[in-house]
């Protein structure tokens, strides 16, 4: 159902931008599932250069990404079909990533890191604000607790067996690397072209704004680029930590969308969340971070 959606919203926003007179204008279709290096073949398809299939090879799919290819075959193909549209793939190389997770940033040669994480100073500093500490805690670590779960930490994500457990700081660091090397190639195609971008990826790379919506703003905060955030088919459990929800009924179903979080509460920088007194106190917020700017919910027949 997502993926249909998907290419009905690119299919449906190119008709409209020709009906606005600004049928010139590129759109890129920004892909999670495709590594930064296998960008060629994205532009040979469009071009018609080889075909689906050989892209599909040649992007080395079934190893590096797994999930089903015939759920996007509608997209690709409405991204060669459609004047003026390109694939731009967004996601790290595995290879990069896979070395930050066995070693972290150190063991990532800079020339290397610096193709991910084009601005360090604003990367950096995006680090220390409250509101990303607490999406960490609700989000990121969450996950890691997952994985943890799953026995998943015992490799990297080239599947390279760890002589330990990844450690969380790892996890960490290579998850924030994926969210800003994906942020900073779309915006750095959307600076370059002035086009429109449709970034196709995870929930988790967009709820509650600190994955790549937050990263991109402040790389464009100089410019008048905007950066909207649609979450399709949302379950409880896309928007709670995990095990908060396991005895709610209909809980991993997208059929309950009104019982989702819809806002993360953050505190203010001097306010110690320690103190649970003084952290339920209104005075004591210091924003709030928005599960999303719109949500959908599809039918089935869509």
């Amino acid at each position: 159902m997502d993926h249909n959606f998907q290419e009905l919203f690119i299919r449906m926003l190119h008709k409209d931008l020709g009906q606005l007179g600004r049928k010139d204008q590129p759109i890129a279709v920004g892909l999670e599932q495709v590594q930064v290096q296998f960008q060629p073949y994205l532009d040979d398809y469009v071009k018609g250069k080889i075909s689906l299939g050989e892209m599909k090879k040649l992007v080395e799919w079934d190893k590096r990404w797994m999930w089903n290819f015939e759920g996007y075959r509608g997209i690709f193909e409405a991204a060669r079909e459609l004047d003026n549209v390109r694939l731009l793939a967004l996601n790290v190389d595995s290879e990069d990533l896979a070395k930050v997770e066995i070693g972290g940033y150190p063991n990532l040669p800079t020339n290397r890191l610096r193709k991910y994480i084009t601005d360090p100073l604003g990367f950096g500093n995006f680090a220390k604000s409250r509101q990303f500490r607490t999406y960490v805690d609700y989000v990121i670590e969450p996950s890691y607790e997952i994985h943890q779960q799953l026995g998943l930490l015992k490799y990297s994500i080239s599947g390279e067996e760890l002589d330990t457990e990844m450690p969380f700081r790892n996890f960490l660091s290579g998850r924030i690397l994926w969210d800003e090397g994906m942020a900073s190639t779309a915006y750095s195609w959307v600076s370059e072209t002035g086009g429109l971008l449709v970034g196709l990826v995870g929930a988790d790379h967009v709820k509650f704004q600190n994955g790549i919506p937050a990263r991109f703003s402040r790389l464009s905060a100089n410019s008048s680029f905007d950066c909207t955030t649609v979450v399709i088919n949302p379950t409880l459990i896309d928007s709670r930590p995990s095990g908060s929800v396991s005895n709610v009924e209909g809980s991993d179903s997208s059929k309950t969308p009104d019982r989702i979080t819809l806002q993360l509460r953050y505190l203010k920088d001097d306010i110690d969340s320690s103190n649970s007194e003084l952290r339920r106190r209104p005075e004591s917020t210091g924003g709030v971070l928005p599960f999303a700017d719109y949500i959908v919910v599809t039918p089935n027949e869509v």
